[in-house]
């Protein structure tokens, strides 16, 4: 509420619309007090803001401003002019007494220079009005007309210093009230950096040209992280770029900056990181702040937790991902279509973690173009080193959940005695459907005597594989098996051609300058089986033949592959060399088997006799060769199969249950699930 002061200050200046009555009483007060008692009021303010110094300037300000009000009242001529100029400077010094008093926490040091400029134009205003006071009547006479204009000039010269505080003020009002803000317009929150616990740096992150530090940290009680913008991009502009990313459509942004919008859109589902802030304006080093999980998988799943927790998780988990990937499919978010080939890679869920719920979080930008085996890559690469034979897949359109769930109730029940079927029972039927993979893979580039099928270990001496007998014994079915057809250019895979039927044929192959092309061919056991044979029979096989489970491997697939790949220094081969070259693929024998060798390359289309040299092309590889993948359980994953086979046993002593160890007797028929990778 203004003061008594301001009220009469005001009324001098601007006469309200009032009763008669009251105006009249008003124009009864002698106008010489108010303004007599005014200039006491600011005279003891300036006393007042000299003793607290609070506000550098504005005692100099107040100062300057009586001082030429003192000058005014010595002036003899054109006392209309005087007055009015005296009423703007006394409200001017009003405007600012008023605008401290009641928001001293706006002052900055850009409304500080402001008080020093005016603090100038007083003085000079001052200086000028001295000069007119010390002139005599007949000068004053004479001279009328300048002085008349030059106190005009000198009322506009206040006008606008007042309408230049004002703004300055204005500004410092709307920066103050942003620096006390906990959420900007977006409705992100803004965080200070005195408000988060650094914990460690993780490592860089990316975002088109700009690249940052990673760290982990805690803040408001939960895991979060924070990525800064480097020091030489670290500025509002920079920062409001890329959240202005995060907030616009899929579809019309770089595919760098593509996975930042995911953040806003997607951020509801539970297993998508939040972005969760960002920092503060008045943060010198700009940073956003996303979620977290409380600790990697990596460190869960290898630590001292009891495995039956570890497996309660990763069941969990399989369930968890796959109802994500079909709202994310269903979201228009951009993973991989059904039957699009895959490359897995680092980034493949490289954020995933698990959250205190034991649930798992991720982050939007490592679901990109993810499919429904990133996250058995994910686990299986925790823990061993990755198999570039086995990165690649046909993004498939199966899911496990249903027997997730049900081996996840199994696993929940308190009172396992009770179970009307235990957890091998239920895997023994077909109704279980696809099981969650369990395994890892592996190879050998020499070609073993054995079938794709059967099981064994590898001699430790001679690395060699050592047959123990045949999965398709076990489970008593028919061989599951179908080809894979995969083709590369320059190492980027083209095409995956499921249910391949291999016959005998010419493949043209052109060669271009510094290009690579690679045609793989797999036989492979189907998913369903394997899962069927890691999640069932394997730890009874083991304990049959007397081996540590991690040992067991499983014959897998047959891989046939030939390359050719020129020289970047050759331009055109149609002049130095041949302009195109042929692989010759063998025809199947009479029972089946793909022939050793399986084809040759040529220089003519026309088939006959392999050729007792391989063909030589100068500035040209040309090769071809086989090689045969395993599946085995790794650390972790042989945690979780003990952990399942104990849980699936209702008198669990510590033994194996008679139907467990009888598994390989009783078999069953599974129905064709089809092609499902």
């Amino acid at each position: 509420m203004r003061s008594m002061d301001t009220v009469y200050i005001k009324l001098l200046v601007e006469p309200p619309c009032i009763p008669l009555s009251v105006a009249m009483h008003l124009c009864r007060l002698d106008s010489d007090d108010l303004l007599a008692h005014t200039i006491s009021v600011l005279e003891a303010f300036k006393e007042a803001s000299s003793a607290i110094g609070a506000v550098p300037f504005l005692p100099v300000v107040i100062g300057s401003a009586l001082s030429l009000i003192s000058t005014l009242e010595r002036i003899k001529g054109d006392k209309e002019r005087c007055m009015r100029l005296k009423r703007r400077v006394i409200n001017l010094l009003m405007d600012i007494k008023e605008s401290i008093e009641k928001h001293l926490e706006a002052i900055d040091s850009n409304l500080v220079s402001r008080l020093a400029v005016l603090q100038s134009t007083l003085t000079s205003i001052q200086a000028e009005l001295e000069e007119l006071a010390k002139r005599g009547a007949l000068a004053r006479f004479l001279r009328q007309g300048s002085i008349r204009a030059k106190l005009d000039e000198h009322i506009d010269t206040v006008d606008e210093a007042a309408c230049s505080f004002n703004r300055a003020f204005l500004t410092a009002l709307a920066e103050s009230a942003i620096q006390q803000a906990n959420f900007n317009k977006d409705q992100l929150r803004l965080i200070r950096s005195c408000d988060v616990e650094f914990l460690r740096l993780h490592g860089t992150w990316r975002c088109s040209d700009i690249i940052g530090e990673q760290l982990d940290a805690h803040w408001n009680g939960r895991a979060v992280a924070i990525r800064r913008l480097p020091v030489d991009r670290s500025t509002e502009d920079v920062l409001k770029s890329i959240i202005w990313g995060i907030r616009t459509w899929w579809a019309s942004l770089p595919l760098t900056n593509k996975h930042l919008y995911a953040y806003d859109r997607f951020s509801e589902y539970p297993h998508v990181a939040r972005l969760l802030g960002r920092s503060h304006p008045s943060e010198a080093h700009k940073f956003l702040i996303l979620e977290r999980g409380k600790v990697d998988a990596e460190q869960y799943f290898a630590s001292n937790v009891h495995p039956t927790e570890k497996l309660r998780c990763f069941l969990q988990m399989t369930i968890d991902y796959e109802h994500l990937f079909q709202y994310l499919r269903s979201s228009q978010f951009p993973v991989a279509r059904i039957g699009e080939l895959h490359m897995h890679d680092d980034d493949c869920l490289s954020s995933l973690a698990i959250k205190d719920n034991g649930t798992f979080v991720v982050l939007a930008e490592h679901l990109d173009f993810a499919n429904l085996n990133c996250l058995s890559h994910r686990l299986d690469s925790l823990f061993r080193a990755p198999n570039s034979n086995d990165q690649i897949d046909g993004s498939p359109d199966f899911t496990s959940h249903p027997a997730s769930r049900s081996l996840l109730s199994i696993v929940n029940s308190e009172v396992r005695g009770s179970l009307a079927i235990d957890t091998t029972a239920y895997l023994r039927s077909s109704k279980s459907g696809f099981l969650p993979a369990i395994w890892s893979c592996g190879g050998f580039q020499e070609f073993p005597e054995s079938h794709v099928g059967d099981y064994g270990y590898i001699q430790p001496d001679t690395h060699q594989f050592v047959r123990l007998g045949s999965a398709f014994d076990v489970l008593q079915q028919e061989p599951p098996f179908h080809w894979i057809e995969v083709n590369f250019t320059n190492g980027a895979s083209d095409t995956m051609n499921y249910g391949y039927i291999w016959r005998e044929k010419a493949l043209r192959h052109v060669p271009q300058s510094g290009g690579v092309e690679v045609t793989v061919i797999d036989q492979q056991i189907r998913q369903s089986f394997l899962a069927r044979f890691w999640w069932i029979c394997a730890f009874a096989v083991a304990e049959r033949n007397k081996i540590p489970l991690r040992e067991l491997r499983l014959l897998r697939s047959k891989r046939y592959w030939w390359s050719i790949r020129a020289d970047e220094s050759i331009d055109d081969y149609s002049h130095t060399g041949p302009s195109e070259l042929f692989f010759h693929q063998s025809r199947l024998t009479e029972n089946g088997e793909v022939p050793s060798p399986f084809g040759y390359w040529s220089l003519d289309e026309s088939s006959g006799i392999v050729p007792r040299r391989e063909v030589s092309v100068p500035g040209i590889q040309l090769e071809c060769g086989r090689s045969v993948m395993y599946s085995y359980l790794s650390g972790f994953q042989t945690e979780l199969n003990y952990s399942n086979v104990q849980t699936g046993n209702p008198n669990n002593d510590g033994e194996l249950s008679d139907e467990v160890s009888e598994i390989d007797d009783e078999g069953y028929e599974i129905a064709d699930e089809g092609d499902g990778h």
